[in-house]
């Protein structure tokens, strides 16, 4: 089964109170590691690193000193599941095998690639699930709590999917 480590899910967790916080207060007051840790009964140091990677991708600013602590660098509606997901995993796919040819360099060459009868296949399923996740933003994952649908997996999947359960 797909899923995002539990890495990924308390990030985007911290994310959502960083805007919960920018909303509540114009602009937003800053909030440190150990506030929202203790919060959501999360262990700091992990929280404290993955809030680093979310920094370095350019999705959160800090500052430090007594004052200090993280706010989002951009609205909750222009980050991405996909920006989170990169930054804290790395691209999302399904299988790890795919060609040397892949920019992002985090492919294992499989033995059987040349002659997999689904290599094709597997590379468009994640390049879909890559697209979908970009459409999903933070602020849709926060408002999906309150009775919001996410958006649904476009028109084109599911004719290509169609086409798939008829062959």
């Amino acid at each position: 089964m797909l899923s995002l480590t539990r890495k990924t899910d308390y990030a985007l967790v911290a994310l959502a109170r960083l805007a919960q916080e920018q909303q509540a207060a114009q602009g937003g007051q800053r909030l440190s590691a150990r506030t929202i840790a203790e919060e959501f009964e999360l262990p700091q140091q992990l929280l404290m690193s993955l809030l680093k990677e979310l920094h370095r991708a350019g999705i959160v600013d800090s500052t430090r000193g007594s004052q200090g602590g993280y706010v989002l660098a951009k609205a909750a509606n222009r980050i991405s599941v996909a920006e989170v997901v990169e930054a804290i995993e790395g691209s999302a796919r399904l299988t790890p095998c795919c060609a040397d040819e892949e920019p992002d360099g985090l492919c294992t060459m499989c033995s059987i690639t040349e002659r997999c009868p689904i290599t094709g296949a597997i590379r468009e399923l994640n390049g879909q699930i890559a697209d979908y996740l970009r459409t999903v933003t933070l602020e849709m994952l926060m408002h999906s709590t309150k009775g919001r649908k996410l958006p649904a997996v476009g028109k084109t999947a599911r004719a290509k999917l169609a086409v798939l359960n008829t062959k």
